[in-house]
């Protein structure tokens, strides 16, 4: 899709503004996910930290609607959410409402964590950059596969979620002795 301003080109887009549903389970609930999925990587055998970044706008229906990355290691199933705490600049924004919330969330992702809502005081997003450290999922030789999943309710949203320049790099560990 074309990006927003800020951006260049084209980008992964995974829409929110569809109007349609009810939000009713078991009649005209729209409810889903949209998956976008890396190819196969082999990190590499050397010492270091597989660090991955990606580029990505979002406005989404605050609390309801909202983008995570998952993890596959050698074959598994997508089912490790990347943690907030291994993001090493900027991590989700907070969780998905619950779906046994007085207003209960029909989407699948409900009570995930979660990239949701958009800038302060508007209805749009701007570009950020996010990047996440490896480390606790996976090491030297494993193949992984990168999700970016958003999970929207069965009605109502905003725009959606664009996903841009996502890369992988490792990087050196470094050791460090504190010197009195």
């Amino acid at each position: 899709a074309e990006v927003p301003q800020g951006g260049t080109g084209s980008a992964f887009f995974a829409i929110d503004s569809l109007d349609i549903g009810d939000c009713q389970p078991g009649s005209d609930d729209q409810s889903g996910v949209m998956h976008l999925d890396s190819p196969e990587i082999t990190l590499p055998l050397r010492p270091g930290s597989a660090i991955l970044t990606f580029d990505h706008w979002i406005a989404t229906e605050e609390d309801y609607d909202g983008g995570n990355v998952k993890i596959s290691v050698n074959g598994s199933g997508f089912t490790r959410i990347i943690a907030a705490e291994d993001y090493t600049f900027n991590p989700y924004n907070g969780f998905l409402e619950t779906g046994n919330a007085v207003n209960a969330n029909t989407s699948p992702m409900a009570g995930e964590p979660a990239f949701h809502g958009a800038d302060q005081g508007t209805l749009s997003g701007s570009w950020g950059q996010s990047r996440i450290d490896l480390r606790n999922y996976a090491g030297e030789g494993d193949r992984i596969r990168i999700r970016f999943d958003l999970g929207v309710d069965g009605c109502n949203g905003n725009h959606g979620w664009y996903v841009d320049n996502v890369r992988m790099c490792s990087a050196p560990v470094y050791w460090f002795t504190p010197s009195n």
